[in-house]
Parts: structure tokens; sequence; C-alpha cells
């Protein structure tokens, strides 16, 4: 039975009522206040839960999910549907439905069955799942997909992706000496800023984010030397993040992090701290880095064992190419500039008037006009908050009454703990990066980590910095009152300023038609600006205005983001999500192993992992890049990034990649249909199926391949004239290792010097072993595991004539050959570390074909061949992280000990 993400909203909200009203029922005892003080957070909390749900409400009223569906609209076979009678409401939210949606499909799938989602059997001829870390297959979060749909499941989780970063905002900024409303202000900012929002529709970088707040309040604490449950709160944090499926922003976020850390032990230190409590604190969080690392094991070696074998390393390390870095620095700061101040200045995908250059989705840092009024203000007024140790109330009413007071455990001269001046570095330098100032974006950029990042993503660093400069100036206004007419008039005029200047600079890119949409946009803009001035210098002179300005602010907050954000993300029927069509119908349908490409418009990238059969591309910026290689010898083009639809139906690498169905528009007339190779076998109103009569079977015989010792070598004989994988496989395999595995099976390994443009040794092509009518037959094809059973025997080799490929002369029987010798089976699976294979039970070496793809040789006799999927780097990754796991529970269980024996005495 499986429950819906209306049920889990509502039942939550119940849930979280009868405990709050529970928790301040209990006024008397020994933990009386610390009730009331957990009962205060979790309303913080459940109000969070509240205006998130608000944002959600097509989900919780009608049957909808948060997922960009009606993308597929655009595509054959959903087009005819009728499902669709609109264009997409936003059509750069690609990647959740080709990407993100598919790899939940996946996952959904795996748990059904039983099994470890290792594998991706469906996109790529094959390709790593859980290697490549922004499946996000091991997120914890995922345990809600043992009981939901995916539908409904990707609704629930950018839901609690809002309240967790919420919630961690408002946390952090209270223990820092924030005010509440100020505080509560700060954390629908950050949740709700143009970062979060645009990426809401389970991108797996969100997951991450969202975890910010909570490690910043959890080194501030191990910094000032607080219990050891603040250390195990990092590692929680930690995992959790890491597990969130987005290294790069893991990254970012860590070096922010770390120099938080180091910020509040200089902090400590001009308080009056002595070296070695320091230095020990510094190791505590060490110590807490290298545990929560080594929790994540098992999935971080596989991805560092993945990460050499990719595109993007290649692209960016071996060609000196980041891709993420073609854009221009004037460019980039008029997009930021723009999206700082109002993010329609350059247009919005949603209203269909979009005209920035850049996508919005990856440069938008708008956190609302309220936001940037207050954070001029707490860069010009004076905001000094104290840490007292103690989350509450108490704290603040504290610092206001008394001024300075220790808190436990630390020096009598607390110092103030807001961070100005980080912070301002923290925003200036993410702001260097995001636009990649002139030099030093250069120097930058070539550091370790920073040169493999997409390092404009650092956007969230500086949003977050800006979020808590706009809290100290709400606090400076409303609490300390430190805020002066001056303050207010320069923030206004700056701002103004900047916004005529962005405008007029920006007039002419503007698309015909959408000059009064911006000046709409202008209007709100000057609308906002000038109701925070006017209620801010009321309130300088009216103290109960100032008391109410909290309120008043947040209300503005709220129908700013509202305003903006609310209609950014598709909210689609369920029921149009990927729906069955008799195409698909007919291609899931069809008995055999194969694969299924489409053509352009045709069968959105993804689909093969939703509906479970197979292709030859998908959709992952992460790729194989000896398989993209194959790609693009199909399509002419290398591609780092992105896999385009196959353009080119001629090629002899679609027989070899078992491709049997090539799906087409209905009426599809191609002149490459028109040849014999291709064969109508579905004609409908939703689209035309045609069957490859050429395609080669997913596992076959190969005899007497090209042997060579590298990959360059074999990458030149493929990129030959005269070679056709329809006739010959490349075999790399070293003297010593051929003269095990077979000897005589293969002429010994050459260069492509010493082979002198002769590429033959081939004793016959595989279309002759096709016809021996004993073919290789699949047992299984799933689980991380493909089962193979051969037939064939020693006297079927001698049934074939054989034919020299360049030469045309027949060699009869291949003369020479011992026909009880092993024979070469190719399996068009791509290579990948970690696969094996097995003969009969027993250990065999597990060949690399053409460069991407796997083979083994066999014996007349042998029966079954076994391939799995069994990496050491996750074997490795699991005993680590069982270790610090353990590690990890004694850690936790001594203060416990220590605390209950404490007790006793």
């Amino acid at each position: 039975m499986e429950i819906s993400f209306q049920n889990i909203v509502f039942s939550g909200f119940v849930l979280q009522i009868i405990i709050i009203l529970g928790l301040y029922g209990k006024k008397r005892g020994l933990y009386g206040k610390k009730n009331v003080r957990g009962a205060s957070l979790l309303a913080v909390f459940t109000t969070y839960y509240v205006l998130t749900a608000f944002f959600f409400w097509k989900a919780l009223v009608y049957d909808c999910c948060l997922l960009p569906g009606d993308i597929l609209g655009g595509f054959f076979p959903w087009k005819t549907t009728g499902l669709f009678d609109s264009p997409p409401e936003n059509s750069l939210l690609w990647d959740a439905v080709s990407a993100c949606y598919p790899w939940m499909c996946s996952l959904k799938t795996a748990l059904e069955e039983g099994v470890l989602p290792l594998w991706n059997f469906h996109s790529y001829s094959g390709s790593p799942l859980a290697a490549g870390f922004a499946a996000a297959q091991f997120n914890p979060f995922n345990i809600f997909l043992f009981f939901m749909n995916v539908e409904d499941f990707s609704t629930l989780m950018p839901f609690l992706r809002l309240i967790v970063s919420a919630t961690g905002t408002f946390a952090f900024l209270r223990v820092i000496g924030f005010s509440r409303m100020p505080a509560f202000t700060g954390g629908l900012l950050f949740s709700f800023s143009g970062v979060n929002i645009v990426w809401l529709s389970n991108y797996p970088n969100i997951t991450v984010i969202m975890f910010l707040p909570w490690l910043l309040l959890c080194v501030e604490r191990m910094a000032a030397g607080k219990g050891p449950g603040w250390c195990l709160a990092f590692v929680f944090c930690s995992v959790f993040q890491f597990l969130g499926g987005h290294p790069e922003s893991s990254f970012h976020m860590y070096l922010f992090v770390g120099a938080y850390f180091l910020y509040q032990l200089y902090c400590q230190r001009k308080s009056g701290a002595g070296t070695a409590d320091l230095f020990k604190r510094l190791v505590t969080l060490a110590g807490a880095g290298l545990l929560a690392m080594g929790c994540v094991s098992f999935q971080l070696l596989p991805f560092l064992e993945y990460l050499p074998l990719s595109t993007r390393y290649f692209e960016i390390i071996e060609s000196n190419n980041n891709i993420f870095g073609s854009f221009e620095f004037l460019e980039l700061l008029n997009l930021i500039a723009g999206t700082v101040i109002n993010p329609d200045f350059f247009g919005n995908p949603v209203d269909g008037n979009y005209w920035g250059f850049a996508n919005y989705n990856e440069q938008n840092s708008y956190f609302t006009v309220a936001g940037l009024f207050l954070c001029g203000l707490g860069l010009l007024a004076r905001a000094s908050t104290r840490a007292y140790g103690r989350f509450g109330e108490e704290g603040s009413a504290l610092a206001e009454k008394n001024g300075p007071a220790p808190a436990d455990n630390e020096p009598a001269c607390c110092i103030p703990r807001f961070g100005k001046w980080f912070f301002l570095g923290a925003a200036l330098f993410s702001f260097g990066m995001i636009v990649r100032v002139p030099v030093f974006y250069a120097i930058v950029k070539d550091l370790p980590g920073f040169d493999m990042a997409a390092n404009y993503r650092l956007i969230f660093v500086m949003v977050f910095s800006f979020v808590v400069f706009a809290v100290a100036g709400l606090e400076s206004l409303t609490v300390q009152r430190s805020v002066t007419l001056f303050h207010v008039l320069l923030t206004v005029s700056v701002l103004v300023l900047l916004a005529l200047i962005l405008h007029f600079s920006t007039l002419t890119d503007i698309k015909e038609g959408c000059l009064n949409y911006r000046i709409k946009k202008l209007v709100f803009f000057f609308l906002v600006l000038g109701i925070m001035a006017v209620v801010s210098a009321a309130a300088l002179y009216y103290k109960k205005l100032a008391s109410l300005l909290p309120v008043l602010v947040l209300v503005v907050v709220w129908i700013d983001v509202w305003h903006h954000g609310a209609d950014y993300n598709t909210f689609i029927g369920k029921d149009k999500v990927f729906s069955e069509t008799p195409m698909i119908s007919f291609i899931t349908g069809q008995a055999g192993k194969y694969r299924v490409v489409g053509c352009k418009g045709v069968l959105l990238q993804g689909a093969e992992q939703v509906y479970g059969y197979d292709s030859i591309i998908g959709y992952d910026a992460m790729k194989i890049n000896a398989y993209e290689n194959i790609l693009a010898r199909i399509n002419g083009s290398y591609n780092p990034v992105f896999t385009p639809e196959i353009e080119s139906l001629t090629s002899d690498w679609l027989n070899f990649l078992n491709v049997r169905y090539v799906a087409a528009p209905p009426f599809s007339n191609d002149k490459f249909f028109l040849s014999d190779r291709f064969e109508l076998v579905y004609d409908g109103e939703d689209g035309r199926v045609f069957e490859n009569k050429k395609c080669m079977p997913r596992v076959f015989w190969a005899d007497h391949m090209i042997a060579v010792e590298t990959r360059e070598d074999a990458a030149q004989i493929m990129d030959g004239k005269g070679f056709s994988p329809e006739k010959q496989v490349v075999v790399e395999v070293t003297p010593a290792l051929q003269k095990k595995i077979a000897p005589g099976l293969m002429g010994s390994p050459q260069s492509v010097s010493q082979m002198k443009g002769n590429y033959g040794r081939i004793c016959q092509d595989n279309a002759v072993n096709r016809a021996l009518g004993k073919p290789l037959s699949i047992k299984k094809y799933s689980g991380n595991e493909i089962v193979v059973i051969n037939t064939r025997t020693a006297a079927d080799d001698n049934l074939a004539p054989g034919r020299d490929n360049y030469t045309g002369q027949d060699h009869g029987k291949c003369k020479g050959r011992d026909p009880k010798g092993g024979k070469l089976i190719v399996l068009s699976e791509v290579w990948f570390p970690g696969w094996q294979v097995t003969v009969d039970g027993k250990p065999k070496d597990l060949l690399r074909v053409n460069n991407a793809f796997m083979g083994v040789v066999v014996f007349p006799g042998e029966k079954e061949i076994g391939f799995a999927f069994k990496p050491e780097s996750l074997q490795t990754g699991c005993l680590i992280s069982f270790i610090s796991f353990v590690i990890g529970i004694i850690a936790m269980a001594g203060p416990f000990f220590v605390f209950h024996n404490r007790s006793k005495a």
C-alpha cells in the first residue's frame, strides 16, 4: 500500500501540533524550561511547515506532483495523447524530468526487486548508477520510496528541503545572537531565495545545500567548546549532505563551513581561550570530518573511481577546458546584478518572455527586494550580536538588559559572534567567482577542487551571506535601534541607482513586446522598496511601529517570495507523467534483449529508465568517456555534458550496439527508413517504429580479432578507414594475458605502426557467426548481473567458412586454427571497473573490447557465462563505512555512560 503526499503532509502537521501541546503542557519539573524551549523550536518548524504547504497547495488540493512533466508534450509519443494542450510552463527544468525522475524510477524498481541499485542497464548501453553520485541512490531520504510512488516522492523531497533549510537557518541565526523575529525572517529569506526555488524540482544540489546552516551551527558550537553532541551532529549532517548527490556543492559548502570554523577559533582566541583548547577543538573537527568521510566511503570511493573515467574529467583535466567557464565577465555581471535586484529583469521562462543569455536556473541569486534593502542596512548600520550558548529568547533579552554575559564554559569577555567581516569576505569571494572577475578567477579556478567544479554554484554562499546581513539589518532596525535616517536614504538611493543603470544598460536586449513586462517589474521593485523605506524611516521615530515592523517585513517578504516563486516550478497531474501509449507498449512488449533509439523529437532521454527498455543514450552530465567516444563516431561530434538524439542511422555502430528498433514521428518517411536495412513494424497515431534488420545480438561470438596493447591504438584502428564494428572487434590485451587466455586465438598484440595499415588476421565475420544457428542465449539480465548460456560445441566451429574482410580471400575452414580452441564472446554492455566474469563458476579474465565493451574467451563445453557487477571500491568503501559507523556509535555511547555514572554518584 502506497501513502500519498497529502496524507504524509497532513499527518505530519497533526503530529507536530500534538507534540507542541504536550511539551507546553509540562510546565513543572526538572526539564520544564527545556520542554518549553523545545516546543518553541518545534513551533517555528511548524510555522515554516505551514508556509511551505502554501507553496505546494496544488499538490495538496489536487492530484498533482511537482514535476515539469508537461515537457513531455513536446515529444512523441506523448504529444499525441491529448494530455498537453499548451507549451511547457518552464522548459528550463529539463533535468528534472529527463534525469532526476528517471533515477528515482530506477531506484524504486530496484527496491521492489530487493536489489542494491548499482548498475543502470537501461541508459548508455549500461552505466554506473550509484557511482555517479548525482542519482543519490544512497540518500537516507529515499526510504520514503518504500511506501510512496515516485510522483509523490518527487513532491515530498522538495517540500522537506525547504523546511529543513529554513529551520536550520533560524537555529543558526538564533545561536549567533539574533532575536527571534529577525532570525525567523532570515530562515524564510534563505529557504525561499532564488537559488533554492529555481532548483526545487528534486535537483540534488539543493539536497546538499539545505544542510549548510546546520553545519554552520555545528561548527559554531564546536568552536565554542561545547559538548560532544555537536560533534556527532556535525557527522550526522555531513553524512546526509554527502549522500545528497552533488559533490560540487559539498566541496563549496565545506570551504565555507571550514573557513567559518577557523574564524570562530580566531574569535575564541581573542576572547582569551588557550592555544591548547583551540588546538583540541581543531583536532575534534578534523576527526569529525574524517569520521563523516569514512561513513560515506561506500559512496565516495566508487565516485572517485568513476571520476577519472568520466567525460567531465577528460574535458577539464585532459583537454584543459572547464566546460562551465565559458561565460564573459560583463555578461555575468549584468545577469547576477539583475537577479539580485529582481530576477524578472531578464524575463521569466514561466511568463514566456525569457531573454537572458544564460540559464535562468544557473544564475539566480534573488532573495526579495525587502531582503536586499535590509541587507544594505546590515552593511551600513552597527549590528553586534553576542552568543551566550543558549537557545531561546533569554540570550537576546539578557544582552539587551545587562550587556555581555559569559556563556557556560566560555571566558568572561564573550566577544561578538555575528562575523560581519567574515560574511562580507565570503560574499565578495563568491561574487568574484560567480561573475568570473578577471585575474582573480583565473588564479582561483586552477586551485585543487576549483579546477573540476562549476564554480558559479558558489552563488548559494553569496546568497546565504546576504541573508545574514539582511537579518543584521532587521536586528539593528528593530532591536538595537542603531539604524539612522541617513542609512535608510543611502540604501534606497544606491538600490534605485543600480536598478536604473541595470534597466537602461539592458534595454536594447529586451525582446519586442516585453517592454511592458519590464516596466511592471520595475514598478513592483520600486513599490516594495518604497514601502520598506517609508515604514523603516517611520519606525525610527515611533517605537510602537518598530515593535510591529518585524511582522510587517515578514508579510512583505512572503508576498515577494510568493509573487516570484510560487509558479516557477511546474505542478502537473500524475496521470500525465510518462503515460503509457500504444507505441511504448509495442516497444516494451517485444521479446528478447534489444536497444531502442528515437529520432529527434521522439522518446525523451530518461524514458528508458521509466519504462524499462534499453537505449544507447540517456541523460547524465557525468558519462563514461570511452562510451561517449563511441557515440561521437555515430553523431560526428563529442559532447562532454549532454547526449543529443542519434543523428545518423547509417552507422554500423548501431548494429553493434544491438539497436533493433528506431522510433520515429508519425507519417515519417525519412530516406534512411526506405532502405532494405529497416522495416516498418509499428505504425500508429503516436509514432512509427522501424526494425533494424542488421541488428546484432546483445552477446555474440567473435573469432580471431585484432589484438592491441593500448587503448590509444584501439581508438586509431576504430577510426581507421575500412574498420567496421559489424565485422571486426579490437581487443585490448597484453602479450602475457593473450598467452594466458587463448594462445593462437588472436594475432600477437601489435601497435598501429606495426600493422602498417593491415588490420587482417580476421578469420570470419560476425554475420557468418550468427548463421551458425546456435546463438548465445541470455538467461538473466538484471540485479547487477548478466548470465549467458553457451550452446555452441566444437563441431559447430567447423561449419563456418571464413573470409578475410579486407582481401576477400576465402580461407575455407580457418586453416591453422584449432577447432577445439577458445572463442571470444563479446557483450555490448559498457565495460567499467567492477565487472567480473565467471565461466561455469570459475573466474575468468574480463577483456576490454572496442575500448568500451566487455568480452571473455570461452572454450567448447563451457556452458554458463556470468557477468557480475561487484566493484571492489564499493566493497572497500562498505568496510571503511562499517568501521567508521562503529567508531561513531562508541563515540556517541561514551558521553551517555559518563553522564549516567555521574547521575548515580
